[in-house]
């Protein structure tokens, strides 16, 4: 299938992101105004963000990904070394 779909999806189920976001928005919303407009002008700016964010990782990676192919032990190297940073994270989120 098509991996912008699949990734579409994938992100779109991902309750995570989600969570985060309307964990951390309300913060930014001044009370005593129009909360409404206030939430849709920082969601756009929140997708805007995240689509030049994501551009740019598409962009980086495909060119890696052409000038260098990955073997075997690389992979699993990145696999771990990216496991490791979701785990420090995890850790850091709990303990603070």
């Amino acid at each position: 299938s098509n991996p912008v779909k699949k990734g579409f999806i994938t992100a779109l189920l991902n309750p995570k992101g989600m969570l985060i976001y309307f964990a951390i928005l309300p913060q930014f919303i001044d009370k005593s105004g129009n909360t409404v407009s206030q939430g849709l002008i920082l969601s756009l700016i929140f997708i805007a963000m995240i689509f030049v964010v994501y551009c740019a990782l598409s962009l980086l990676f495909a060119r890696l990904t052409r000038s260098a192919q990955i073997d075997e032990r690389k992979q699993k190297w990145i696999d771990g070394t990216s496991g490791g940073l979701l785990a420090f994270a995890a850790s850091w989120l709990i303990i603070n």
